[in-house]
């Protein structure tokens, strides 16, 4: 069976032309040259309809790949105009998502500064609350704050230096309609991770509930915040993390004793897992938990540097861990996260589609009494996630068919078994009663194992997946190749 379209015999149009006006060319030659044409591009047009045809009857998975990358390139999509849409030519194609227009960050507006600002105090609030949980000295604070905020710059610059939305380019991971579902699932699972650390760490509201285990303030809270971002406008809801920021800051600054302890000279290993957390949180909340816009070292060494002062200066606040005022730089935290999370899903589309998946994170509020269960699993998956998406960026060498990020029958299919197999495999390796399989007498603790295990699974499918990265890239550039040698793939 033949996978590749029959050759053209017939003349372009723009070929024909030429040769009509080739000198010395008689009126006879060119009636006659016509009449050939005529004849060669009926030949033509049987040897594709035969082709298609044959293909069909084939079924097998060449002939379906076949057929995708021929109706790619008969029909190349125009990627500046993504308002105002077609219909869709076949039932398979499925075009829901508008994509917003990118954004490019410089350093010579005042916005991108007040932004700067605002994500380093969010960092900070979020650092210092991992910091307190984990009781780390102030030098282990220090090198933790350092190493983890550093490291997740590092993952926003592999992330973030491209026009798309990182979460619309995963599309290329996990297929063109599973974008849809991975999207709700990371924004869902990141707001399961913080309100869990809320409910187990904080009783700042569940003192007069009988239930206060599943964690009733946060999920009025939810609601609320899904009521003011659904209903508000988007505008609006952007200043809406700044302006909780600025009041839980301001409150605190005058209730919660401020005091920079004195710098030790021992370092544990606590600042090793204190980095981890925090570069991993801090990646979460700087990739998704903003406005997605076009980073460049520049831009992202400003914001580390912004972010590592501001998380050591929020150290002070450690000196009021044991008063009860201290609860409500919890309450602050989780507010601005949530809200991030809620406007991150605006961001990644237009419409209602954008509205739906920034309400995915209402998991995290509904869930978040399950957290002992379920904060392994998500630790997990979404470090396995994270490496599976890093692979596939590091490995890639053209640049991403934008059509096919947005269908179920382009390049990437509609969805990626390794893909998500390799999230399937990370969520099982995290449930603590099969983590004593995995790592059965090693003195690691429940999350740590989560973390190794997320990223050892993650490097074993991205490996699996660079072949099918090579073959997406083969057959992107010789569409793209053909597209340039024919301006008329059946001269008609």
């Amino acid at each position: 069976m033949e996978f590749q379209p029959p050759q053209r015999k017939a003349l372009s149009d723009s070929e024909l032309e030429l040769a009509l006006r080739a000198i010395n060319i008689s009126i006879a030659e060119s009636s006659a040259l016509l009449l050939e044409q005529q004849k060669l591009r009926t030949e033509d047009e049987a040897a594709l309809e035969s082709w298609i045809t044959r293909l069909k009857a084939d079924g097998s998975a060449e002939a379906v790949r076949a057929l995708r990358i021929f109706v790619v390139d008969l029909f190349p999509a125009a990627p500046k105009d993504t308002k105002a849409g077609m219909d869709p030519i076949f039932t398979s194609e499925i075009n829901t998502i508008g994509i917003r227009r990118p954004r490019n960050r410089g350093r010579g507006s005042i916005f991108f500064y007040i932004r700067t600002i605002v994500t380093s105090l969010i960092l900070a609030l979020t650092n210092l609350v991992i910091l307190s949980w984990m009781a780390t000295s102030f030098l282990d604070s220090v090198v933790a704050v350092t190493g983890g905020l550093v490291a997740a710059h590092a993952v926003a610059f592999i992330l973030k230096t491209h026009k798309l939305h990182p979460l619309l380019r995963s599309a290329s991971v996990f297929g063109g309609l599973g974008v849809y579902w991975s999207s709700g699932l990371i924004l869902g699972t990141v707001s399961i991770l913080y309100s869990s650390g809320y409910v187990i760490e904080s009783v700042a509201l569940d003192s007069g509930y009988q239930f206060s285990e599943f964690g009733v303030d946060l999920f009025v809270l939810g609601l609320a915040i899904f009521l003011i971002t659904q209903l508000s406008s988007t505008g609006f809801g952007k200043v809406l993390p700044g302006i909780v920021l600025f009041i839980g800051i301001g409150w605190a600054s005058t209730n919660v004793s401020y005091q920079l302890p004195a710098l030790g000279s021992n370092l544990s290993l606590n600042a090793l897992w204190a980095a981890i957390a925090i570069g991993v949180t801090g990646s979460l909340v700087i990739v998704f938990g903003q406005p997605h816009e076009q980073e460049n070292p520049s831009t992202l060494s400003f914001s580390a540097l912004s972010s590592i002062a501001f998380s050591i200066l929020a150290l002070g606040f450690l000196a009021g861990v044991k008063e009860p005022n201290w609860q409500f730089l919890y309450l602050t935290a989780i507010l601005s996260l949530l809200l991030l999370l809620a406007l991150s899903g605006f961001d990644l589309a237009g419409k209602a589609l954008g509205r739906f998946a920034g309400a995915a994170f209402l998991i995290g509020p509904v869930l978040a009494g399950f957290g002992d269960w379920l904060l392994g699993p998500i630790l997990s998956m979404l470090s396995c996630a994270t490496v599976v998406i890093i692979f596939d960026q590091l490995s890639r060498r053209s640049s991403l068919h934008v059509d096919s990020l947005n269908n179920g029958y382009g390049f990437y299919s509609a969805f990626q078994f390794w893909s998500w197999c390799a999230l399937a495999v990370a969520a099982s390796a995290g449930v603590p009663q099969l983590q004593q399989l995995w790592f059965s007498g090693l003195m690691f603790s429940a999350v740590e194992i989560s973390l190794i295990s997320g990223v050892l699974v993650g490097i074993v499918f991205g490996l699996i997946r660079i072949p099918i990265v090579i073959g997406q890239d083969r057959d992107i550039k010789n569409v793209e190749s053909r597209n340039e040698e024919s301006h008329n793939l059946l001269g008609l």
